[in-house]
């Protein structure tokens, strides 16, 4: 039996994580839109088990923190009248699963992305709208502003979130090199 390489094996996974990410997306969408909240979040454990399978510290240090500040996005959001979940201002746990996601997508699947902060905050600012207006268009939420003051705010908070959290996804990559202290260095 021939044995896959790390890399390989990391490429296939990031790669399965991907189709799981958009299936439960779609599963906790239409489960939130048809009575069924649970399901995503449920649905999400199956990723987030894979990716803390081959990245455990930093896909649990990741998915805590992007589940933080999706909170403080998503209750923001509420606060200022640009979504709503089912008459509710807290987001709903279906939610917190979506952004526990994205945390344990941006070391993996979404490592360009990371890396890049550019790339994150056009990757922010463009796919949480798309993201948002998705789901109220499914049922699941309802943007009471409106479409277009949504997308405004939805993308000023994730153009600010992504990039954040993407710096994180860097700074906690041990292949990251880190700066010398000066005192180490001989003279």
């Amino acid at each position: 039996m021939s044995s896959i390489p790390s890399g390989r094996l990391l490429a296939v996974v990031d790669i399965v994580y991907s189709v799981l990410w958009t299936g439960v997306w779609w599963a906790a969408v239409l489960g939130a839109a048809h009575g069924h909240p649970w399901l995503g979040a449920l649905l999400a454990l199956v990723p987030l088990a894979l990716a803390a399978a081959v990245r455990p510290q930093r896909t649990v240090l990741l998915v805590s923190v992007a589940v933080l500040i999706g909170l403080l996005v998503d209750a923001t959001l509420s606060l200022t009248g640009l979504t709503l979940y089912g008459g509710s201002l807290m987001s709903p746990s279906w939610m917190w699963a979506l952004w526990a996601l994205l945390g344990a997508a941006l070391p993996g699947c979404l490592a360009a992305v990371a890396s890049r902060p550019w790339a994150a905050l056009l990757f922010g600012a463009i796919g949480g709208p798309l993201a948002y207006v998705g789901g109220a268009q499914l049922g699941a939420m309802t943007l009471p502003a409106g479409t277009l003051p949504a997308i405004l705010g939805i993308g000023v908070a994730y153009a600010l979130a992504v990039p954040l959290l993407a710096r994180i996804a860097v700074l906690t990559d041990p292949a990251t090199p880190r700066p010398r202290d000066p005192a180490t260095v001989p003279s």
